[in-house]
Formats: C-alpha cells, structure tokens, sequence
C-alpha cells in the first residue's frame, strides 16, 4: 500500500496540527513501491504516496493506490484522470475512470478534498475522524501507528463478521472508530463538513437492450478493458485456471497483442488428495498458443506464508484461498511483470448476481405467506445444522425460481431487511438462542437501520438488488486477496470488475436471470468463434470452499492448528468478548473465531508490525 494523509477541517497549516512524527510514523507503514515515494504538502492537506501515482500542480494534487487503468490513448491512469478531473473545473463532478483503486483528489484553494473508492471495490480506503483532522490510508497499518487512533476492536462488528464472514452493512470496519469509504462511493470534505456521496446509479441497472446484440457489446466491452488494462505494453501475464472466466480474458490478451507474447501462470498443489486444473490449463494454453507455467505450491510454503498472508490482507477469514493467489503474485514477479489479469468478476457481468434470482423470488412470495417464519424455517435449519425441516418449508421449495436450500451466506442481510421492511416484526426466532443476543443487536442497531433506510423508498426485490449487489460485488474476499498479492508481488488486475464492465451487468441478468448454465451459454455465445461447443472447462462450484482453488481440507486443518498455538490453544478468548460470548463463539465457530483471535493478535493487542510477521517472530514453533 503507498497512499495515507491527512486534512485540517479548520483550513489551518496541516504542520500545525500534525507534526513530522507523526508524519513518519504513518509514512513508515507504507511498504515503498520501487519507484519511490513522494509526498505533498500545502495549506490543510498532506499525502504520501507511490511516486509513479501522486500528481500535482499548483494547489491541485492526486494521490492514488493501486491500479488505475490507462487511457485511450495509453497514457499512464494517474496523469491522465488527473487532467481530466482540472479539465472539468472546480464544479464539475469527478470524472469516472477503470481500474482497481482508491484515491485523494484535492482542490486546496478551493478548500475541498474528495475520497474515491472505485465501484468495483478492488482497493480499500480507511478513515479516522478527530475534531480537526481527518485521518486516512490505503491500509489500517499507518492509522494504527499513531498514537491519537486507540487500536480497539469493534465488538458488534466482530459479531458480525462471525455470523456472515463479511461486515454486511455500512461503513464500519472490525477497529472501533476507523471506517471505510464504501466501494462506488465519494467522500467529500469541505469547511468542515463530511459527506459520502453514491457515484453510481442507487441500483445495478437492469438494462433494456436488444439481447440479440448484447454477446457482441458485452465482448467489445471487455476487449476494451483488457487493452486499457494492458496499456503500453508488449507482453501480458495471466492467471489461468482451468475455467472459462480465465480462458475468456486470455482470449482478448492474445487477440491484443498475439498468443506468443500472453504468459499464462497456473498454480497446483504439492497435494495427491487435491484435484488439480493445470491439465486443462495446459492443453488450453498450447491449444491458444500461450506460452504456460506452473507454480507448485508445497505444504510448507503454504503455512510459512500464513502470517503474512493475513498481515498483508487485514481481514481475518481468507486462511483457505489468500495466501495461495499472495505466491502465485510474487511468482509472477519474479518472471518480470508488475501485473496480471485475472477472470475475476465475469460471474457478474454475465448476470450471476450472486443469488438475484433467488431473492427476486423471494420478494414476490414472501408477501403473502401466511407464517414466514416457518417457511423460511429450513433456512435455519441448514444455517445452524440442525435437525429436520418445518413442513412450510415445503412451501418455498414448491415454488418457481426458488430453490428448497436457499443460500447460507445471505442468511443475515435478507433477515435484516425483511425486518425493516416491515414483514418480520423480530429476527430473533431465526436464530438459536444462544446467537439471539448478537442477531437482535446487529439488526436493531443504528448502522443496520441508516443503511437500510437509504433504500426504504424501493420495492422489496430492488432493496435486495442493491444490497447483493453492494454485498457480493464489493465486499467478497477478493478484495484483501488482491491487496495481499500485489503488496507482495505482481498486481491482479481484472478487468471485468472494472466500473465500464460492471455498467452491462445488470443487462445480462435481463437476459440470463441469474441462471448460471444460462450465463454461461452467454459466454459462449460471446466467445463465439474461439469456444468451441465441445471445449471443456473446470467446473467451478457454487461455493468457493468447494474450488479446486482452496486447499485440501487436511492443509487447512494443519493452517488450523498454528494458529490456534498463535492465540493460546483452543481455550482461548478474546478481548471484548465475555466469557460466555467467547465459549459461544468457540462452540458455533471454531474457525472462524480463531482466525478472529489470530487477527486480534496482529492488529490489535499489539502494535501491527512494520514488516510481515513470520511463525518465528510470533514465538509459534513449527
């Protein structure tokens, strides 16, 4: 990460109000990119940021992190955006732009400073609040090395992410007191003043286009963002699975800059149980003519890179999936690119919305149920694996659209806004009682509610659009894995989360409904001309745990027990937590409740490291 700073409210020297300790403590949680790091002094404002990203003439300067996509005409991302945004005046609304990145636009004669998350979510931006300064960084790590900002854990939020593996709602992070720009969202300061502004339509549009032309936008589209993606250069990294979304973006490398000069990078595992995609992959590769490498990946290098992993992620429940893509990264450094493309994100922009259809169902039935607790009791019953199925849950099984095992992982944010949307009067009788407490808690709460009541106006079916929406497409794991890799290495770059992609998403679910044998004849369909009808690709399942991208169950169970040494043994609890709080989370989550602790460990109970953790440092023995 290479982007912290800071603004005085009150428009007075920044130097007056942060000094150059401070400055240097934060500056020294960056991790310097190659090129340097700048910084940018004037009037209210401070920034510190990667040389090649931060910007600046007179009082107008831009500071970014991660990857900002090139321009039309191949200019570097950062200066272009930059004259674009002086370009519109001091009025004009902050243009949009690709990439996976977030940013610091200021205007300081204007007294103004905005804040950009791109809408796809693909970096993070945290902030701090005082009475005259607004504190923020592209990583918690330079907040947490000053001395104003206490490191403390948000209890409700921790309950949260136990219940869900994701903060569902707001603008809340795990650390009490730190928030994050929302992803497709501005933040604006100005004389004192905050407000965070949508920069996209308040819903995904569902699009009413010929769908007999969409294959061939949609396909022009993502040729687009690939070629933005690649800008200038004459060769091209990525990473290939044996699926179709990976293969599909290869495709519009190679017919970019020709198959010889795309390098596609695969990884396996070290692990007879495991299955493996590197057949396909291969056979792929010289089917295209891309030339193909693999990194096998040991068991040892995987525990080794746990600590890090994590470190570099700041987010606790990735322990299956991050530190695997984090090696594949520094492996395709060390092979010469700075960055790669990635597949990820065309599940959304064929249409998978993750569970639309579902829900719009849902919607439409939920109304006149006559005991929607009963119906939805078998939601429970899988949630919470216990016995045996209400017979209403026949009910929604029966129905169109709606399938009998509805999915788990929207367990709390459906309940949450059919609560507030007036059809459950409580959500407590969807819980054990044991979790009751937390459940009741989380949905009554005032973050629960403001969120929920900025789409009050909104039928029920365009509410849980928008939350999947926001919920999927922006707050998924992908996010602290991608940060992960390219602090460690090469940059993930995926162009179909780029903000032009995301545009045709809601189009393709008019055409596919969600369905995902539909959205993948779509692909095809796409594709046509280069997928043949008889090309075989790696299935990839419902759930990510079920990838032959996660490691073997027998790994994580060994990944398990170091981290449970890391935070005491299994007895453990956790600061905040009661004693009964702690044995619940124990009991319910075994897993996700030690990552948690192992989380605490490194970002809270102790100053986070300036450099990544290892096993040894840690005392944990291997």
């Amino acid at each position: 990460m290479s982007l912290c700073g800071a603004w005085a409210f009150n428009g007075r020297p920044i130097g007056t109000l942060l000094n150059e300790a401070d400055k240097r403590a934060m500056a020294g949680r960056l991790l310097e990119p190659t090129g340097g790091l700048a910084e940018f002094s004037k009037g209210p404002l401070w920034l510190a940021c990667s040389k090649e990203l931060l910007v600046s003439q007179g009082e107008d300067c831009l500071a970014a992190e991660g990857f900002l996509a090139h321009g039309a005409d191949g200019a570097r991302g950062a200066r272009a955006l930059f004259e674009r945004a002086r370009g519109l005046g001091p009025d004009g609304a902050f243009p949009p732009w690709d990439g996976h990145y977030s940013l610091a636009y200021a205007r300081v004669r204007d007294g103004r400073l905005l804040l950009r998350r791109d809408p796809g979510g693909g970096e993070r931006l945290f902030y701090h609040r005082t009475q005259d300064l607004l504190l923020f960084a592209s990583s918690i790590r330079p907040l947490l090395a000053l001395g104003c900002i206490a490191r403390k854990m948000d209890c409700w939020v921790a309950k949260e992410q136990l219940l869900n593996k994701s903060i569902v709602f707001g603008k809340a992070t795990l650390w009490d007191c730190i928030h994050e720009v929302p992803p497709g969202r501005d933040l604006i300061v100005s004389s004192g003043d905050i407000n965070l502004l949508s920069i996209r339509s308040s819903l995904p549009p569902q699009g009413d286009g010929d769908p007999d032309l969409f294959p061939a936008r949609l396909r022009e589209t993502l040729s687009r963002a690939v070629r933005a993606a690649i800008g200038k250069d004459s060769r091209a990294a990525v990473a290939l699975s044996g699926g179709i979304d990976s293969a599909t973006i290869a495709v519009l490398a190679a017919e970019a800059l020709g198959p010889e000069n795309v390098h596609a990078f695969t990884y396996e595992f070290d692990d007879p149980s495991h299955a493996s995609e590197t057949e396909r992959a291969a056979a792929f590769s010289k089917r295209m003519g891309l030339r193909h490498k693999v990194l096998r990946i040991g068991l040892k290098d995987y525990l080794d890179s746990l600590p890090e992993a994590l470190w570099r992620m700041e987010h606790p429940f990735d322990l299956k999936h991050g530190p695997q893509a984090m090696l594949l990264s520094r492996f395709i450094r060390r092979e010469g690119f700075s960055s790669f493309l990635t597949g990820n994100g065309l599940e959304q922009c064929l249409g998978v919305f993750s569970h639309d259809r579902y829900l719009e169902d849902l919607s439409r039935t939920i109304p006149w149920l006559p005991a929607p607790s009963l119906s939805l009791g078998h939601w429970r019953a899988k949630a919470f694996h216990e016995g045996g199925r209400p017979p209403l849950s026949l009910l929604l099984g029966a129905l169109p659209g709606v399938p009998a095992a509805p999915p788990i992982e929207l367990y709390t944010l459906v309940l949450c806004a059919l609560r507030h949307g007036g059809t459950l009067d409580s959500v407590s009788d969807f819980y054990p009682e044991d979790l009751r407490p937390w459940a009741v808690g989380l949905a009554e709460s005032t973050r629960v509610r403001e969120a929920l009541s900025e789409l009050s106006e909104f039928p029920l079916s365009a509410r849980f659009r928008r939350l999947v929406f926001d919920f999927f497409s922006t707050r998924c794991s992908i996010r602290p894995i991608q940060k992960a890799g390219r602090e460690a290495g090469a940059t993930p770059v995926s162009p179909a989360f780029f903000e032009s992609s995301l545009a045709l998403c809601g189009e393709a679910y008019a055409i596919t409904r969600g369905d995902v044998p539909a959205a993948r004849a779509l692909q095809r369909r796409v594709m046509e001309g280069v997928f043949g009808p008889d090309a075989e690709f790696s299935p990839k399942p419902p759930l990510i745990e079920l990838s032959q991208t996660v490691v073997s169950p027998h790994w994580y169970k060994a990944a398990m027990d170091r981290v449970s040494r890391a935070v005491g043994g299994p007895s453990f609890s956790l600061e905040g937590f009661s004693e009964v709080e702690s044995e619940t989370a124990r009991r319910r989550f075994p897993e996700s409740f030690a990552q948690l602790a192992f989380w605490h460990r490194l970002f809270v109970a102790e100053t986070p490291a300036a450099q990544p953790p290892t096993w040894d440092s840690l005392g944990v023995r291997r």
